[in-house]
């Protein structure tokens, strides 16, 4: 574990010591405020699904979303096995798919 650390610490010191040329926001302008929202609507959609613990059974939802003049749909498929229940979604936005997964343990 030290070993590993002291890895990232040089590693971090050796990239810092080399010259950099990042965009401020003031340079990146209106470009900034399109990538923030963009995506923001299939976030939305996909955090509406809810999955029921108690049952055991596949459960299917689907959901939308809106944001800032974006719209998406998303369609989440979720089971449980044990003492886990492992769920998926799919989405698109503007022609943009988004995919995530989850595993939720109850203790």
């Amino acid at each position: 574990m030290k070993t590993y650390l002291i890895f990232l610490i040089a590693a971090f010191l050796a990239g810092d010591a080399e010259a950099h040329d990042h965009p401020t926001i003031m340079q990146a302008g209106d470009v900034t405020n399109i990538n923030q929202s963009s995506g923001a609507a299939l976030a939305i959609a996909s955090s509406q699904h809810n999955f029921d613990w108690s049952n055991n059974d596949l459960q299917v939802g689907l959901a939308g979303g809106y944001f800032q003049g974006s719209s998406a749909v998303s369609v989440g498929v979720g089971r449980r096995f044990k003492d886990f229940l492992i769920n998926g979604s799919f989405g698109s936005e503007d022609g943009n798919t988004g995919y995530g997964v989850g595993v939720m343990k109850r203790y």
